[in-house]
């Protein structure tokens, strides 16, 4: 656990960032973690689909054979999605199908946690945000950092969109920060969220408001 939490390439797949979920460790890092463990079934099943209804009932599920510790969930996915603030109906068998799959792998997510110990599994995710925090090797940390903007960039993403997000100026920066805009990035490059929903907009203040009008007088 200690040598895959360690390498780069995981600790980027460790953690998502979505507006009203929060943060916390993927999928990919509860798979790869159950895979480490050994001996833990984990799975997704559709056990009935409604096309009328538009909904799916959906068991995601994780036993640690070894122990016989089990946990399952059930739940109903609508056969929809949200898209700009409202709610899309899905009709595409392909799309339905993919709908119930990324609903069902953070419910899969959530049962592979109940069994892993809590002490194994908050020790993988310190390690993966130290990982993330470091500069990559052989590169300096201003060197990773202009990475990370010019990646940004190449997305639509501006320096000061990046700068507001963090809080501090590019120079102020620390692995930390670099570390947390890593998993954002991940996160929109996984489809999980959108740039403008990452990088929302602030809101103008009365104060900007009254400045503005002070300047055009």
């Amino acid at each position: 656990m200690r040598e895959a939490c360690s390498n780069p390439a995981m600790a980027k797949q460790a953690f998502y960032d979505v507006p009203k979920r929060g943060t916390g460790p993927t999928v990919h890092l509860m798979r790869e973690l159950a895979r480490i463990v050994g001996n833990i079934d984990y799975g997704v099943k559709e056990l009935s689909r409604d096309d009328v209804k538009g909904e799916s009932e959906i068991q995601a599920f994780a036993w640690d054979v070894e122990t016989n510790v089990r946990s399952t969930r059930s739940f109903i996915v609508p056969h929809a999605r949200m898209a700009r603030g409202s709610r899309q109906q899905l009709v595409d068998l392909g799309d339905i199908y993919l709908n119930n799959q990324n609903t069902g792998a953070r419910a899969v997510r959530e049962c592979i946690a109940t069994v892993l110990p809590v002490a194994f599994t908050e020790e993988a995710k310190a390690l993966c945000q130290q990982t993330l925090a470091a500069p990559a090797p052989g590169k300096t940390l201003e060197q990773s950092i202009a990475e990370a903007v010019g990646a940004f960039e190449g997305n639509g993403i501006t320096r000061g969109q990046l700068e507001a997000k963090v809080g501090r100026t590019l120079e102020q920066w620390t692995g930390t920060d670099l570390g947390r805009l890593e998993v954002t990035f991940q996160t929109l490059m996984n489809g999980e969220i959108t740039p403008d929903e990452a990088f929302p907009v602030a809101p103008v203040t009365t104060q900007e408001i009254h400045s503005n009008k002070q300047e055009q007088n």
